[in-house]
């Protein structure tokens, strides 16, 4: 296809697929922890409602 419209051939890369199902397994986490969290108005404030727990570190901000 790419061929027929004047683009270049792409280089197969194997990590590719890799972070394919990295982020199939993060879509699934989200959709169970939206699913199993209450009504918002009905959360504890301070209480954490997702799967990962002490292992969710907050993102640290770019230089």
């Amino acid at each position: 296809m790419r061929q027929r419209t004047g683009r270049q051939q792409m280089k197969w890369d194997p990590a590719q697929l890799i972070h394919v199902r990295r982020q199939d397994a993060g879509d699934r986490h989200l959709a169970r922890d939206e699913a199993k969290a209450p009504a918002p108005e009905d959360r504890e404030p301070g209480r954490r409602y997702d799967t990962l727990g002490e292992h969710w570190q907050p993102p640290t901000p770019s230089s």
